[in-house]
């Protein structure tokens, strides 16, 4: 995925800092045990997201220890332990990012042949233990990339089938869970897709790549200009997807993560959206 759900660590008690780097590092750890230390890159902002919501949804056991890791072998630190559903999070990890890697491929983006190579087993890995998720992301890859070739200029068309990926990506972790979980779940997915959008939109007009705001508001000159004439109405796309996921967010009790999760929802995807649109670079976390 695309490190567009994060915390807002200002805002993050130490104690909430130190639980939401032990699910980064849980993940981390349980995708290198599974798929070898090549594939830590898989570990993003998001996927530590669908961890924590999972595990809270599902009301599953989190076992802490204190481990040292590559990046500090020679300090320890808490990491969530690995388990079944850190796997299954693992797993889509790996897929998420193989499938990314694909698009990046078709959009011309040659470096990524190499990592797409290297990717190979552990991806064949990923579909025999995930097949369910498999078939989800590339399906909706599928349709992605028709409506990106046929130049879908509805901007709410195209984040709309990133967000029911999402959705029922969550619907398969966690089953049996209610709507709102899902509605947050999709309203996630369409922002990921609107914020990266807007992200790379100078790049995309340079290189002739597919961007729903560029299909849908027309001739794109500059940036400047472009965010002068259309940034409101990008921003309303964006920001008013954000206040659907919080309402989804808020129509639920949690079990175990509520103000970590809470941080995440209301703060960390305005804060990330606002960097985007200020051309800042995000906050370290």
């Amino acid at each position: 995925m695309f490190g567009y759900v994060v915390v807002d660590k200002e805002k993050l008690t130490p104690q909430e800092n130190a639980l939401y780097r032990a699910f980064y590092c849980g993940v981390c750890k349980t995708v290198k045990q599974e798929y070898g230390n090549l594939t830590r890159v898989c570990t993003t902002y998001d996927i530590t997201f669908l961890s924590i919501l999972s595990h809270d949804c599902l009301n599953y056991p989190v076992q802490l220890t204190n481990e040292s890791c590559i990046a500090n072998p020679f300090q320890k630190k808490l990491i969530v332990k690995d388990n079944p559903l850190m796997r299954k999070v693992s797993a889509i990890a790996v897929l998420l990012v193989y499938y990314k890697l694909q698009d990046d491929i078709i959009d011309g983006k040659k470096s990524r042949k190499i990592l797409n190579t290297l990717f190979s087993k552990q991806v064949k890995k990923a579909k025999l233990i995930f097949p369910e998720a498999d078939t989800i992301i590339d399906s909706y890859y599928q349709k992605l990339r028709e409506m990106e070739r046929a130049n879908e200029k509805v901007i709410d068309k195209v984040s709309d089938c990133f967000g029911r990926m999402l959705k029922e990506i969550f619907e398969l972790v966690i089953p049996s869970c209610d709507e709102n979980v899902y509605s947050l779940a999709y309203n996630v997915g369409k922002y990921i897709y609107l914020i990266d959008a807007v992200d790379d939109i100078e790049d995309d007009a340079k290189s002739g790549n597919y961007n729903p705001f560029i299909a849908s508001y027309g001739e794109y000159k500059n940036k400047v200009d472009f965010m002068q004439k259309y940034g409101k109405e990008m921003e309303f796309s964006v920001y008013g997807t954000i206040n659907k996921a919080i309402c989804a967010f808020n129509d639920r009790s949690y079990n175990q993560s509520y103000l970590l999760l809470k941080n995440i929802m209301h703060y960390g995807l305005k804060r990330r959206a606002d960097d985007v649109f200020a051309g800042r670079k995000p906050q370290k976390i």
